[in-house]
């Protein structure tokens, strides 16, 4: 099923879209409509006039809405409206959780740990790796050991 989310965009989030409108352009191969090259323009001297003030942020962003409409209803750059919206989604849940590094979300373990938590989870009542972890029943020496280790 789709999504019909609708994304309002922030004022903060103008100079993001322009660079990323820039990047599909040049990802197509560049434009060679008039009115398009007018839009990208625009979206510049919107940004330039925001910066002085001489706009309001509601008014910049009416603009730069408009002329982003040229591009999503251009054949050749429909949708990129919606790959707008995901890539600020994106980007607004990475300024909110930070950005993890691979390795802080992976766990190495040895082949015998594995082959005994696929064990478990497959004799066990665990559906999952997570539950099979959890049920565990580690002796407290081992533990303390453990702990004594690291």
């Amino acid at each position: 099923m789709a999504r019909t989310t609708n994304y309002v965009l922030e004022n903060d989030d103008l100079p993001f879209a322009r660079d990323f409108v820039r990047k599909q352009v040049t990802q197509a191969g560049g434009l060679s409509d008039g009115p398009l090259v007018s839009a990208i323009d625009e979206m510049d001297t919107v940004l330039q006039r925001r910066e002085v003030r001489l706009l309001s942020k509601e008014e910049a962003v009416e603009v730069f809405a408009r002329n982003l409409q040229c591009f999503d209803v251009h054949p050749e750059f429909a949708g990129v409206m919606g790959k707008l919206r995901n890539a600020l989604r994106v980007r607004n849940y990475r300024r909110r959780n930070g950005s993890r590094k691979a390795s802080q979300k992976t766990i190495t373990i040895s082949h015998e740990a594995w082959a005994l938590l696929k064990t478990m989870v497959k004799h066990s009542d665990a559906t999952n790796l997570s539950e099979a972890i959890l049920k565990l029943d580690i002796p407290a020496d081992v533990i303390a050991s453990i702990s004594r280790k690291s």
